[in-house]
């Protein structure tokens, strides 16, 4: 906490401060494998382009 003296010339910053807890977020990673047979009928379909 800062104190503010207006007499010595202080002035503190106006506005609204926010102060999150990014501590609590949990981030999920997942993989997902494409069957080779899956693969290879899509790269096939776009050779044929």
């Amino acid at each position: 906490e800062r104190i503010i003296n207006h007499a010595a010339g202080s002035h503190g910053v106006s506005g609204i401060f926010m102060k999150y807890d990014l501590s609590s977020l949990m981030v999920t990673v997942t993989e997902e494998h494409m069957p080779f047979w899956q693969f290879f009928a899509c790269y096939m379909e776009l050779e044929n382009l």
